[in-house]
């Protein structure tokens, strides 16, 4: 397996001090400065998945011309997913949507509405627990429940995957080398899902940063039923009919992938 660039920047700085100790010489300030950098360059690779650290994660396509895909976060939710559903049926845009498996397995009917209306479906794990993937076995049970939900509610199992927060650490990258899922983040990230702000002014400003190959990350539901509510719904028309009037076109996350492959 080819080491990514976490570990080589582990295996190096290892190396580096094990040099030093060969020759009698205690590690001083400059080894703690490399120390440093190394910490620095472990939280990049787990915080941020477009750096392509501990796994390799889609991003972006950088080559598709006027195409953007729409994604969206933590459904299902009764009490807003289907306002998601209905702007985009009303403007005739597909989405692909990140489905977290406790709500897939309390509200399967809205899973298969997703499906019936053309939207790609990936799995988004099965909660939000950010310490599930602090061990090996953890991260596989958390990464193989939202698998099996939503095996359970479509009758096939999803392709992609997006981490809960976009971390991925060292124990989930492990679960996921042996899981056939496509990792996927986002390059435009609206912050809906902070629930603060005018939703119009949220979407003008979307529209206005958004370039050709983004994978814009929105939310359809509150992270926990009952939570903050997220901007998306209220806002999404304006994103669409904006980046529409900029021309581009909308699409699901395997057509902005395929176009990057080609």
């Amino acid at each position: 397996m080819r080491m990514r660039w976490p570990q080589a920047l582990v295996a190096a700085m290892l190396a580096w001090v094990a040099a030093d100790l060969l020759v009698g010489r205690l590690p001083g300030w400059p080894e703690a400065a490399g120390l440093a950098v190394m910490f620095g360059g472990l939280a990049l690779a787990a915080m941020r998945l477009s750096a392509q650290g501990f796994v390799k994660a889609f991003c972006r396509a950088a080559g598709a011309r006027a195409r953007i895909a729409l994604t969206f976060d933590d459904g299902p939710d009764p009490a807003t997913t289907p306002q998601v559903l209905d702007v985009l049926r009303r403007h005739g845009v597909r989405a692909t949507f990140f489905v977290l498996g406790a709500k897939v397995d309390a509200h399967p009917q809205l899973v298969a509405r997703l499906r019936e209306q053309g939207h790609e479906v990936g799995t988004h794990g099965y909660d939000h627990d950010w310490r599930s993937v602090l061990t090996v076995a953890g991260a596989r049970r958390q990464v193989q429940r939202g698998v099996d939900s939503l095996l359970r509610a479509l009758g096939v199992p999803p392709v992609f995957f997006r981490p809960p927060y976009g971390v991925v650490t060292p124990a989930l990258a492990v679960a996921l080398a042996g899981a056939r899922l496509q990792v996927v983040g986002w390059s435009l990230r609206t912050r809906d899902g902070t629930g603060r702000g005018e939703p119009l002014a949220r979407a003008q400003w979307v529209v206005r940063v958004a370039r050709a190959g983004d994978v814009i990350l929105m939310h359809d539901a509150p992270r926990e039923p009952g939570g903050r509510m997220p901007l998306g719904p209220a806002m999404l028309e304006s994103v669409i009919v904006g980046l529409k009037d900029r021309g581009f076109e909308l699409v699901v996350l395997s057509d902005l992938l395929a176009r990057a492959a080609a």
